[in-house]
């Protein structure tokens, strides 16, 4: 009887730490994502596992990807500046909110090629915000300065109080869309 009980309690460990190995080996580690298994796809970063959200943003491939916004309130006092295409920036809904204290009239976030350039060459294609709060000052920017981003995409996002527009759109022709979110209290000078 001893000998059935302790080979059913060896078995049940050892079921558990399998267990264990296999499910920990598809986790978010060091904030990407770990073991992707299915040929094509893309990072996810999670954001919490990073000193910024900056630095989260800068782990995306060239490739693009996810980065992915844990609720709370993020102060900021430069733009956050997203160079690569193919992403999505998500948050937690209104419980991610990204703070704009910079009293220099800098925007919160910028979306624009790497190079900076003010031509068809530094374009970028389907970059999509969603789900998040971002809110300024009057001595701050734009909430969300888009710059040359074809099918650029909004969803969801509460754009508030900065000292520009709250979204501008800077050459972003091809198939911009806004919508399900809220631009308010926004206050460019005349």
């Amino acid at each position: 009887m001893k000998r059935m009980y302790w080979t059913s309690v060896v078995i049940v460990v050892t079921m558990i730490i399998v267990s264990y190995f296999c499910i920990a080996d598809g986790r978010v580690q060091g904030g990407v994502s770990a073991g992707l298994r299915l040929p094509g796809a893309r990072a996810v970063i999670d954001a919490g596992r990073y000193p910024s959200i900056q630095a989260a943003i800068d782990a995306l491939p060239d490739e693009g990807g996810l980065v992915r916004l844990p609720p709370g309130t993020f102060e900021i006092s430069e733009p956050l500046k997203v160079g690569k295409g193919d992403v999505l920036i998500q948050g937690a809904g209104t419980a991610t909110h990204i703070k704009n204290v910079n009293t220099a009239g800098k925007s919160a976030l910028i979306l624009q090629h790497h190079s900076g350039g003010d031509n068809r060459k530094a374009e970028l294609w389907r970059i999509r915000l969603a789900d998040f709060r971002i809110t300024g000052n009057e001595k701050s920017g734009h909430g969300i300065d888009a710059r040359r981003i074809n099918e650029v995409f909004i969803d969801g996002v509460t754009v508030s109080y900065h000292g520009g527009d709250g979204i501008r759109l800077y050459f972003c022709y091809e198939d911009p869309r806004i919508c399900n979110s809220l631009i308010t209290y926004n206050k460019k000078p005349d």
